[in-house]
Order: structure tokens, then C-alpha cells, then sequence
């Protein structure tokens, strides 16, 4: 199996740009494609970039940005948050991801399953509702912490886009129209990537190897 070193990030506003920007050169320095969804080509005219067409950013199309990639590359792609690319270890870097399996690095601390959400009183009421209608088994959905994935190319790749696209509306009104300790447009993404992953009978698995750099205690203290 081929190992791709395809990065997607989504660099929207100054500090997500900047956040990226410092670390183009080490990025490919370790033989990383870089691809961008940006609100400002400019800062990124030396790498691959989408245009970000909207005003209001929406946390889907965070997922959405690296599954869109994989397909038209027919490669594989991980994904990291801007704020989060300067915490990749070296040894990840170098070694690169060769995985048939969608890959995450932990869930969300809140709750680890979507079936321990109560029908009635929660945030995600809506899409509960929504999953009830297909009649699909939710309780041991993951919830996966969205900073940081991996998307393995393959023609079915498509299926998954499909249903995190029907997704997408449902998070975004859930978003609007009720309070959440979280700002922003269509939270909870991760929920949509898990769904679209397990709907298609995907493979899940944490990543191998740990991406990020772990800082060694000094045992002088």
C-alpha cells in the first residue's frame, strides 16, 4: 500500500492563516502536499487552495474539504486544524499514514457515544430524530473529536460525502436555533464524519502512531 502525504487544513481568518503559514516549509521539508481552504488566496499562492466562498463559516465544510480532495486526487488525506499543524511530531511527518481504515485520534471528552445523548434533553435532539427515520442504530456512534483524521481514498468515497452532505443542514439549524457552550455554524461535525463512515460500513480506527509531540517530564523536578 502506498503511503500519500496529502495535508488538508482549512485556514479562515488572520490567526488560522497565520497559524498555517509558519508551517508551510516544514511541512513540505517532510514531503507533504499541502491543500487549503482559505478566505484569502493570496497568503497561499505558492500551494493548492480552494476559495472559500462564504461569509459565515460552517464546521462541516471542515469535514467536507478533505473528503472533496481525496476524491478528485483519488488519494488519500489527512486532516488537521491550522492551530493544530506546529504540534505534529516529526517522527508522524516523516513517517507518514498507510491505512485502509479511517483513522482519529480520541473522541470527545463529553460523551464517546452519540447513544449516551437522552432523547428529549440534548443539544442533538433533531438529528436523533433524524436517525430514528432511517431506522439507524446510533448508540455506538462515535463521537470524534474533529481536530485531526484521516481519510482513506476509495471510489465509494462519494457515499460518505453524500450523507455528511445531508447532514449538514440539520447540524446548522440544530446550531442556530439553540445554545451550545460551543460558538460557531454547524458544531459538531464529527458527528457527521462518524455517520457517513459507519452508514457505508467503513473501517474506524485510532491513528498508529501518535501525531502529536509528547514533551517528556523532567525528572529533576
Amino acid at each position: 500500500m502506498e503511503v500519500w502525504k496529502n495535508i488538508c487544513v482549512v485556514a479562515i481568518k488572520d490567526h488560522y492563516r497565520n497559524c498555517l503559514v509558519s508551517e508551510l516549509k516544514r511541512l513540505r521539508d517532510y514531503g507533504w502536499t499541502i491543500h487549503v481552504l482559505t478566505d484569502d488566496p493570496q497568503s497561499f499562492t505558492d500551494t493548492n487552495y480552494e476559495l472559500y466562498p462564504y461569509t459565515i463559516f460552517s464546521y462541516v465544510d471542515k469535514i467536507l474539504f478533505p473528503i472533496r480532495t481525496s476524491i478528485n486526487l483519488k488519494q488519500s488525506v489527512l486532516s488537521v486544524d491550522a492551530d493544530r499543524v506546529e504540534g505534529l511530531s516529526s517522527e508522524f511527518l516523516e513517517t507518514g499514514i498507510q491505512s485502509s481504515s479511517f483513522l482519529y485520534e480520541r473522541k470527545w471528552p463529553a460523551a464517546e457515544y452519540v447513544g449516551l445523548f437522552i432523547y428529549g434533553d440534548s443539544y442533538f435532539d433533531v438529528l436523533l430524530e433524524y436517525f430514528d427515520s432511517l431506522d439507524f442504530n446510533y448508540d455506538k456512534l462515535p463521537c470524534i473529536l474533529e481536530q485531526i483524521f484521516y481519510i482513506p481514498y476509495f471510489p465509494e468515497l462519494y457515499k460518505v460525502r453524500q450523507d455528511i452532505e445531508r447532514l449538514k443542514p440539520i447540524l446548522e439549524y440544530i446550531s442556530v436555533l439553540h445554545n451550545y457552550p460551543y460558538p460557531g455554524i454547524g458544531n459538531g461535525e464529527g458527528l457527521a464524519l462518524s455517520y457517513g463512515i459507519k452508514n457505508n460500513n467503513f473501517n474506524l480506527e485510532k491513528f498508529n502512531i501518535y501525531p502529536y509531540k509528547q514533551f517528556k517530564p523532567n525528572r529533576f523536578i
